[in-house]
Parts: C-alpha cells; structure tokens; sequence
C-alpha cells in the first residue's frame, strides 16, 4: 500500500523505471562490455577410453603412460608390455608421482575388469590430476580385441 502517494511516505511518487531498450546494459551500449560466447573451460578427456582407443593412439606414436592398478599376483598372471605397476591401495603414496607423469603425457589406467581403474581415475580427477582415464573392459578386454596372447584369467 501506498502512503500518501510514495512507497516511503513521503508525499511523493516515485519515478517509473526506465525502460531500457533492447542490447542495453543500464543504458549503455552492451559493445563496451567484452563478449565471452567464445570463452570455452578446458575439457578434461572422457573418464573412460577403449582398448582399441588406447591401441590406436599408441600405434600413432602417442607417449601414454599405462598404470596396472591391480595386484601384485594379478600382474604376473597377465600384463601389458611397457605398463608400470601401482596396486590400487598405494595410488595415494604415489600421488605426486602420478601427477608429474600426467603432466608429460596422458595416463592410461587399467585393471582387470575396469571397475578399480574407474574408481581410481575418479580419485585422481579430484586430487587434480585431470590427464588421466580408466580403460574400460580392462585387461581381459585388451586380451579379447587387441592381444590374444596376453592370458585371460
């Protein structure tokens, strides 16, 4: 309700809005103000990425670094040539040796069905390391589309 004319009672009406035209900013020309539909954020690559992916880029001379996140006794049952071995449970001890790789070259994290590594990518992504991803399928899917020889187990 309105007293005495004003919103403050103060006997007088207050001024309408002004209407601003269409491309104004409070009046002024939108021009003077930078323009960020261009502005994109850095994307980190997908979470996760298929054996045949990590075949083909490894066949284009691209440097990844493989990281088996399996056991110990899983790794001498079957591996990855020129992959290095970091059991899940000591991902966190070897964080900052993580980092540094994934800031040389993309990390390519694997286990033996793709659950662990998917859980590890997802840890590292929150501690920062952001060039990283899981491969999906695991060993046993490198097995059945890329190596045979490498022992399902």
């Amino acid at each position: 309700m309105w007293c005495s004319g004003s919103p403050l009672g103060m006997g007088v009406r207050p001024r309408p809005w002004r209407r601003l035209r269409p491309g104004s900013f409070f009046g002024s020309s939108c021009q003077s103000f930078p323009s960020y539909t261009h502005f994109q954020m850095p994307q980190n690559p997908p979470l996760e990425t298929t054996p045949r992916e990590v075949k083909r880029r490894l066949d284009a001379g691209e440097s990844l670094h493989l990281i088996d996140v399996r056991d110990p006794f899983e790794h001498v049952q079957a591996s990855i040539a020129g992959a290095e071995l970091i059991p899940m449970r000591t991902v966190p001890a070897r964080l900052q040796h993580i980092d540094a790789t994934a800031d040389e070259k993309p990390v390519i994290v694997f286990c033996h069905h793709g659950m662990r590594s998917l859980q590890t990518v997802n840890w590292l992504r929150e501690q920062g390391v952001s060039n990283c991803q899981s491969m999906s399928g695991g060993i046993d899917q490198w097995s059945l589309e890329i190596d045979p020889t490498v022992r399902r187990y």
